[in-house]
């Protein structure tokens, strides 16, 4: 749909004429019947004149689909910050509880290496639930970062 169908449409909701239009902006008729006809389009000021005017929102009249991929997708992104968060709290619970009994090394470049703690999850049942929760946690990750991703997909065409 062209911005000038959208325009048109707006002024017709709310049953405004293209003259009382005109008037409200401060331009001619011709004008909003060529924005309608999508001829010219309206200048920045007039455009968020108009959308005023037509209790509307600039996007709306310009067609963007921004707000439609925010309000499926993203929900899907915000809920996937929960496991994330998840993951890194399994570890520091472990890490201060103790149940980390083990340093392994991890090359980091130029020969340097870097221990992090091993979670020995045989040793512990806090271990084993900290560990199940970690993969969980990661899976349910993956999974709405994927359904988020496909909904962004779905509102984009």
């Amino acid at each position: 749909m062209s911005m000038g169908t959208r325009i048109r449409q707006a002024r017709n909701r709310k049953g405004y004429t293209q003259e009382y239009v005109a008037e409200a902006l401060d331009v001619s008729r011709q004008a909003v019947h060529k924005w309608e006809k999508d001829q010219t389009k309206p200048d920045t000021a007039n455009l968020v004149a108009l959308a005023q005017l037509l209790d509307t929102t600039v996007d709306q009249l310009l067609g963007s689909r921004i707000e439609k991929k925010n309000s499926t997708s993203d929900k899907y992104f915000k809920s996937s910050l929960l496991p994330l968060i998840l993951m890194p709290i399994c570890w520091l619970i472990g890490l201060f509880s103790g149940v980390y009994t083990e340093m392994v090394q991890i090359p980091v470049g130029n020969g340097a290496r870097m221990g992090l703690p091993f979670l020995m999850y045989g040793h512990s049942p806090l271990a084993v639930i900290l560990v199940t929760v970690s993969i969980i946690s990661f899976l349910v990750f993956l999974l709405l970062l994927y359904l988020g991703h496909q909904a962004n997909k779905g509102a984009g065409s």
